[in-house]
C-alpha cells in the first residue's frame, strides 16, 4: 500500500510539473507578441490576451513548489524574471508619491460609449446617465480632455456635453470629429487641427496643436479598431450557453469570434503604424490619449509607445485595469507623453458608467 501511495505521489508531481511547464512555455510565447506583427502570425496576439492569467498561474506554481521545497520552483521564477519588463508594465509598482506641482496640467482620457445612448430608450434616463459621466469627468478638473465615442447617438446629449465642458469646466477650445466621435477639449487655445482616417472602419484619430503658456504641444485622441465580438462573446461567457464543440452553431460561433479577432488585430497594426508615423513627424512634444482596444502586451501598443512615456508605467499602482466589461484585468486606455515631459501622477477613476474607466494624469508642461 505504501508503495502504491508513493507511486501515486510521483505521478501527481509529474502531472503538476507538466502543467507548470506548459504554463511557463505559453507565458514565454506571450513575450513575443509585442514584436511579431499580427499580420505575420495573429494567434500570438490572441494568446497575449491571456497574459494576466498565465502570470497568475505561474505565481501559484511558485508558491506551491516553495511549499513543497521542490526545485521546480525555478521554472516559473525564471520565466517571470525573463519577462520582468512586461510584468512591471502590467503591475504598477510605484509606491513612493511626490507632491504634484501647482503648474501641472491635468489630462483626462475617457471612452464614454456614446453616453450609453444606444442602450437606453428613455430620454430622461439618457440625460441622467450622460450627466453622471460628465460629473465624473468634472471631478478630475481637467485642463485637457480627450474623449472617444464622445458624441451621443442623439444630438441633444452631444450638444449638452460640449456645453457642459465649456461652461462648467472651462474647456472652451474644441476639436472634434473623425472615426468614432473623437474629441479634444482644452482650456488653452487650439492653433492647428487634423484627423487621421483609417480605411474601412469607423475608428480613427485626431490631433490638435495646443498653445500652452510656454510651449506648443500636440495632443492626440485615438480609438483603434474595436473587436466587435458582440453577442457571440456574451454567449460564450455564459456557461449555460456553452454547448458541445460538435454542435455546428457553436463551431460557427467560435469561427466568427476567431475571424473578428484576426481582423481587429491586423487593422490595429495598420492604424498603430499610421499614428506612430504621425508622432514621429510631429515638430512638437506630444500627448497621446485614447482607447487602443489592445493591452501592453500587444504589437499596436509597442508600435505607438516607442519613444514615449506611459503614465501608468511612470506613476501607476496595481493592475490599472481600464476596461469595465466582463473580461477582467485589461488595460486598454492610455495617456502617453513625449519622453521629455514629466509625469507626476496616474489614476483610473473607478466609477462604472461606461464600458471603460476614465484615465487621468498630471503632467509637467
Amino acid at each position: 500500500m505504501a508503495a502504491f501511495t508513493e507511486w501515486l505521489k510521483r505521478i501527481y508531481i509529474k502531472l503538476l510539473l507538466g502543467i507548470n511547464c506548459v504554463c511557463a512555455g505559453l507565458l514565454l510565447l506571450t513575450y513575443l507578441a509585442p514584436f511579431v506583427p499580427p499580420t505575420w502570425f495573429y494567434p500570438l496576439a490572441v494568446l497575449a490576451l491571456g497574459y494576466p492569467f498565465l502570470v497568475l498561474f505561474n505565481i501559484l506554481f511558485i508558491i506551491w513548489w516553495l511549499y513543497q521545497r521542490n526545485r521546480a520552483v525555478y521554472i516559473s521564477l525564471a520565466t517571470l524574471a525573463i519577462g520582468f519588463m512586461f510584468l512591471i508594465n502590467f503591475l504598477g509598482l510605484n509606491i513612493s508619491s511626490h507632491a504634484t506641482p501647482e503648474d501641472a496640467v491635468k489630462v483626462v482620457s475617457y471612452n464614454v460609449r456614446y453616453f450609453n445612448a444606444p442602450l437606453v430608450a428613455d430620454e430622461a434616463k439618457r440625460k441622467e446617465q450622460a450627466q453622471a459621466i460628465l460629473d465624473d469627468i468634472g471631478t478630475a478638473q481637467p485642463l485637457i480632455f480627450c474623449g472617444q465615442e464622445f458624441s451621443a447617438k442623439t444630438s441633444p446629449e452631444t450638444a449638452y456635453a460640449f456645453q457642459y465642458l465649456k461652461d462648467q469646466l472651462g474647456l472652451k477650445y474644441v476639436h472634434r470629429g473623425g472615426g468614432s466621435s473623437l474629441a479634444i477639449c482644452s482650456k488653452y487655445p487650439i492653433k492647428n487641427t487634423a484627423r487621421l482616417d483609417f480605411e474601412g472602419t469607423y475608428n480613427g484619430a485626431i490631433y490638435a496643436d495646443i498653445q500652452l503658456p510656454n510651449k506648443m504641444v500636440r495632443v492626440y485622441s485615438i480609438h483603434l479598431q474595436s473587436t466587435g465580438l458582440g453577442h457571440d462573446a456574451d454567449e460564450v461567457l455564459k456557461k449555460k450557453n456553452i454547448t458541445s464543440l460538435n454542435d455546428k452553431n457553436t463551431q460557427a460561433k467560435y469561427q466568427r469570434i476567431g475571424s473578428k479577432l484576426k481582423n481587429a488585430f491586423i487593422k490595429r497594426t495598420e492604424q498603430a503604424r499610421a499614428i506612430a508615423k504621425s508622432i514621429k513627424e510631429c515638430p512638437h512634444e506630444v500627448i497621446v490619449c485614447g482607447d487602443m482596444n489592445d493591452t501592453p502586451m500587444s504589437y499596436a501598443y509597442h508600435t505607438i509607445v516607442k519613444g514615449l512615456k506611459d503614465s501608468f508605467y511612470e506613476k501607476g499602482r496595481g493592475i490599472g485595469s481600464t476596461y469595465a466589461g466582463k473580461l477582467p484585468a485589461l488595460r486598454i486606455d492610455y495617456i502617453l507623453t513625449s519622453s521629455t515631459i514629466d509625469v507626476y501622477s496616474h489614476q483610473v477613476l473607478s466609477k462604472t458608467l461606461s464600458d471603460h474607466y476614465a484615465v487621468t494624469a498630471d503632467i509637467g508642461l
